[in-house]
């Protein structure tokens, strides 16, 4: 059964958030994280783990050097620019975006922003009714939406804190996925002519529960 539609992007928002929890090693190690390269380092073998699942060749060597990896990345952990000169130079030019961000972005970096993203495309896709078509469309929709809402919202605020980065990448995941799985649906609409195949289906459902009650009128006045 699919997912009521106004109900994914809040879904797909707070798990991205609980998995960057978890990529980076909890709730208990943010402030670690945050301080230390120690911490960090502890965030780095926990994504080993996951990508030597995949099947990445030195993965686990690569996440063990997670802390100098990020310092080489210039990621804006240690920036001395104030918060609103973060701010000032993400809406006024792409270099103070980009710095914001942390580009360039090392393959951990990708990892923790991307996989979230791609995994909650993924039950978009699987909860939207329709061909293989619909759903890709769906899936790439909330995908999109999610990791550029992520990155968008954190490249004008410039967060320096672990528990920073996560909370404005999942807060700008809603607004991006939200509008992308509104895009989305729309392609699908016009594909089948003005309605989804979902609000097909509810429209026909509500077509024969309506003609339910008027036979059952019908029969209780005698005049079925």
């Amino acid at each position: 059964m699919a997912l009521p539609l106004a109900g994914v992007p809040w879904l797909i928002g707070a798990g991205k958030g609980l998995l960057g929890l978890a990529a980076k090693g909890g709730a208990s190690k943010l402030a670690g994280a945050a301080a230390g390269a120690g911490a960090r380092r502890f965030a780095g073998q926990k994504l080993a783990g996951i990508a030597a699942k995949m099947g990445s060749k030195g993965a686990k060597q690569l996440s063990l050097n997670l802390g100098d990896d990020v310092a080489k990345a210039g990621l804006n952990m240690s920036d001395n620019a104030s918060r609103l000169e973060r701010i000032r130079r993400g809406l006024t030019s792409t270099e103070g975006f980009a710095k914001n961000i942390g580009v360039p972005l090392n393959k951990q970096e990708l990892m923790i922003t991307a996989a979230p993203d791609l995994f909650f495309g993924g039950m978009a896709a699987l909860n939207t009714e329709g061909d293989i078509v619909d759903k890709a469309i769906a899936g790439v929709g909330s995908t999109l939406g999610g990791a550029g809402g992520g990155l968008a919202l954190r490249g004008v605020l410039g967060p320096k804190s672990t528990l920073g980065i996560i909370g404005t990448e999942m807060l700008g995941s809603v607004i991006g996925d939200d509008i992308g799985y509104k895009t989305s649906n729309n392609i699908i609409r016009a594909k089948h002519g003005g309605m989804t195949p979902a609000e097909q289906q509810m429209a026909a459902a509500d077509e024969e529960y309506k003609r339910q009650l008027y036979a059952q009128f019908l029969a209780e006045h005698g005049l079925g």
